[in-house]
């Protein structure tokens, strides 16, 4: 997570036009509420945040960011995975 943190810092030095103060806001408010570090992911025009958080601290960031949509992810050792579901009319 600090690693990712700092990543994200030094790509917005680099690259200024991929944040604009929405993103830093919500950057700012999930760190002061205990996430360790995030970045922002996706391509241009869309994407979501990653940060990564304790689990003793994670109801505090979902909090903090309670006017956004958050999804809790898991990390295996079988690399990616898509999960796909058909819904049929």
């Amino acid at each position: 997570g600090d690693i990712m943190g700092k990543n994200w810092n030094i790509k917005k030095k680099f690259s200024p036009g991929i944040t604009n103060p929405t993103i830093d806001e919500i950057y700012e408010k999930a760190i002061n509420a205990g996430a360790i570090g995030g970045k922002l992911q996706g391509a241009g025009g869309g994407g979501f945040f990653l940060f990564i958080v304790n689990p003793e601290r994670k109801e505090n960031v979902r909090n903090a960011l309670s006017n956004y949509r958050a999804m809790s992810i898991r990390i295996t050792d079988r690399g990616s995975e898509i999960v796909y579901l058909e819904t049929r009319n």
